[in-house]
Order: C-alpha cells, then sequence, then structure tokens
C-alpha cells in the first residue's frame, strides 16, 4: 500500500506534509519500539521472574548503579522490572530520540533545505506554520505511545501474565509528555535560531543533564534539590507503573513545552530567515 500523501493535499496543509515528511521514521521507529516491547515481556521478565538467584544478585548491586535505572524495585513483578528496564532507560532515550529529531528539522530542516519559504507562499502565517508542525510532531509522538501500549500488554498476554492497564496507561502517558517536551524545546529552538544542529544539540543537552540529575540526586541529600530541574524526575520520579500518576508532574512538564514552543514561535515570527 502507498502511504505517501498527494502532492496537492501536501500544499494545502503543512500539517500533511509533516506526517507525510516523518511517515518513514515513524514506521522505523514503530516496529524499533514493537520488537523492543515485546522481548522485554515476553521474553526477558519471565527468565528474569524465573531464573534461580538472580533477582538476589540484582537486589545486591550498588545503589549507585540501581539509581541510573529508577532505583531499587521489585523485579518479580512485572510492573517493578519494567519500569525498571524498558521505562527507565530504553523507552525514554528511543523516544526523545525521535522527537528531538523530528522537531529540530520541522522548521529548521525546512530552512536549511530551502523549502521553507515555498511554505511561507501559501496563505498561512508563521505563527499557524509552527503550530501545524508541532501537531504534526505530536501526532506522531501519540503514535509511538500506542504501539508501546499495546505492544507491553501483547507481550505480557504472550508470557502469561498481566499488567495493570490502567498504571500502564499513565507510564506511556507520562512518557508521551516527557517525549513532547524534547519535540516542543527542539522545534522552538530550531524555529529561534534556524538550524538543526543548535536545536538537536541544546535539547539533547538538557536531557542528558536531565537524566544525570535525576540518578544523582538519589545518591546524597545534598543535591536533592536538582531533581527539581530534571525532566526525568517529573517523568518517573515516583515510579508511575507501581504508584501512579502524581498528575502535577506532566502539568509541570507540559508547561516547560509550552513555555518553549511559545519563546521560539515568537522568535521566529520575527527574524529574517536564512535565504
Amino acid at each position: 500500500m502507498n502511504l505517501a500523501i498527494r502532492a496537492p493535499s501536501l500544499l494545502n496543509s503543512v500539517y500533511l506534509k509533516t506526517l507525510n515528511d516523518q511517515q518513514k521514521l515513524t514506521l522505523w521507529m514503530s516496529l524499533g519500539i514493537m520488537g523492543a516491547a515485546l522481548f522485554y515481556t515476553a521474553v526477558m521478565f519471565p527468565l528474569v521472574r524465573d531464573t534461580s538467584g538472580l533477582i538476589e544478585f540484582i537486589d545486591q548491586l550498588p545503589e549507585v548503579l540501581l539509581s541510573f535505572v529508577g532505583g531499587a524495585a521489585d523485579f518479580t513483578t512485572p510492573e517493578g522490572f519494567l519500569n525498571a528496564d524498558l521505562f527507565a532507560v530504553f523507552a525514554p532515550v528511543l523516544f526523545s530520540v525521535y522527537a528531538v529529531i523530528r522537531g529540530a528539522g520541522a522548521i529548521a530542516g525546512e530552512e536549511e533545505a530551502r523549502t521553507l519559504d515555498q511554505l511561507l507562499a501559501n496563505p498561512i502565517g508563521r505563527k499557524r506554520l509552527l503550530l501545524e508542525k508541532a501537531a504534526g510532531v505530536e501526532t506522531g509522538i501519540l503514535l509511538l505511545s500506542a504501539v508501546l501500549y499495546v505492544s507491553v500488554m501483547l507481550g505480557a498476554a504472550i508470557g502469561g501474565y498481566t499488567v495493570s492497564a490502567n498504571r500502564l496507561a499513565q507510564m506511556v502517558f507520562s512518557l508521551f509528555v516527557l517525549s513532547s517536551v524534547s519535540g516542543m524545546v527542539a522545534l522552538g529552538i530550531g524555529a529561534a535560531f534556524g538550524a538543526r544542529s543548535i536545536a538537536g544539540g541544546i535539547t539533547g543537552g538538557i536531557l542528558l543533564a536531565g537524566w544525570l540529575l535525576n540518578a544523582v540526586q538519589a545518591l546524597a541529600d545534598v543535591l536533592e534539590w536538582t531533581k527539581f530541574i530534571s525532566l526525568f524526575w517529573y517523568y518517573n520520579g515516583n515510579q508511575v507503573l507501581i504508584n501512579g500518576l502524581e498528575w502535577w508532574r506532566p502539568a509541570v512538564m507540559a508547561g516547560f513545552a509550552a513555555a518553549a514552543l511559545t519563546a521560539g514561535t515568537l522568535r521566529f515570527d520575527r527574524r529574517d530567515l536564512h535565504g
């Protein structure tokens, strides 16, 4: 089946053009996420759960190592295992990479390719252009979130156990918000400066610093305050899959995303485009 969107539709809708531009990356990311989720749920958790002595070995690992996977967890439960493995590192990294690539390229990529002027030649203002680009990026992240949710539920069924559908939905939602922040920050910076490298580099630095701060703050009381400037603490600081979502956390992340997108929009609306 041809997934391409017809050219007339692309000319009439920046949103559809954005979806068309990201369809290959979204497809491959979806397949990767599906494969990883099925591997963790249908293969790894039953193996860890049923391997004698493995849990005791994990419990004896240094606290500094456990802090980088969200702290100590009960690896004998599906929620504990997935919280410390799939949702601690793999899923947020994969989702954030996707979001940063799409966000950084949404405006800055068009500008570097000299196609932004063609889009703005249509009856559409810069603010609307940026918002439709943002909506396209968000749609891609939403699709990946749905793939992850379904894949985890399917893998659990194959593995012969259950995962709380409600807690999993909350966990995936928190991941969606974290990824949205990544995408909107990259989009805002890209729109402000017109360079994908700047957008990707700064956003990647913010995410890496946040991940490290979230890990080290649990090791020393003197560093505890740093958790408040870490996106990863808001994402899963209370171990959502185990304890449930505290809704103020995604609200803080959403506010940060809105601020970054607003600042980028204001700058993009006033600056001269690279010609």
